[in-house]
C-alpha cells in the first residue's frame, strides 16, 4: 500500500471517530454527491503530490521529500439555514482531530508524515435540479520523506 493511501485512510478513520453524525459516510473521492439522500457526507482526496530528490549521494538511496495537498469536503443540505454554522463547527472538530497528532500514525504506531499543516478552507452553496448543496472544504499540506529506492516506506516511521 502506498503512503498516500495510508494518509487518506488514517484521515478517514479519524473523521469517522470524531464525527459520528456522518453515519460512516466518509470516503475517498473527488465527487460531491448532488442528491439529498447522500447527505451529509465527507469526501477526502489527496489529488496532488510533488517529489523532490537532492543531487549527489548514492543513487537509489538519496532521500526524497514528498509533499501532498489534502482536500476534505463536508457536504450538507444547503436548504438548512444553520448549515454554515454546523459546517464551521464540524470543520473545527476535524481540524482538532488531525492537528492533535499531526504525524498521522497508523495502527502500527509509525508516523506517516513528518509535517501536517492546515492551509485554509472555503465554503459555498449551489443549486442543482431543485436540490441545494452546501460544501465546506478544508485544505492541508502533508510532508513525508522516503528514499529513491523505497518510496513506499517513510524514513521517519
Amino acid at each position: 500500500m502506498s503512503i498516500e493511501q495510508d494518509i487518506v485512510d488514517i484521515i478517514i478513520a479519524r473523521i469517522v471517530a470524531e464525527c459520528p453524525e456522518f453515519g460512516g459516510r466518509v470516503e475517498e473521492s473527488a465527487h460531491v454527491p448532488l442528491t439529498p439522500e447522500d447527505w451529509p457526507c465527507v469526501r477526502v482526496q489527496l489529488p496532488t503530490t510533488q517529489t523532490e530528490t537532492r543531487d549527489g549521494g548514492r543513487q537509489g538511496h538519496r532521500p526524497r521529500k514528498n509533499d501532498g495537498q489534502i482536500a476534505i469536503s463536508l457536504v450538507h443540505d444547503g436548504r438548512d439555514t444553520s448549515v454554515l454554522a454546523v459546517q464551521r463547527a464540524l470543520g473545527l472538530r476535524i481540524d482538532k482531530a488531525l492537528m492533535d497528532e499531526p504525524f498521522l500514525r497508523g495502527a502500527d504506531g509509525k508516523a506517516r508524515v513528518s509535517e501536517l499543516i492546515s492551509t485554509g478552507s472555503q465554503s459555498g452553496t449551489t443549486s442543482n435540479r431543485g436540490s441545494v448543496v452546501s460544501v465546506r472544504q478544508l485544505f492541508y499540506s502533508a510532508t513525508w520523506r522516503t528514499t529513491e529506492q523505497n518510496n513506499s516506506v517513510p524514513m521517519h516511521a
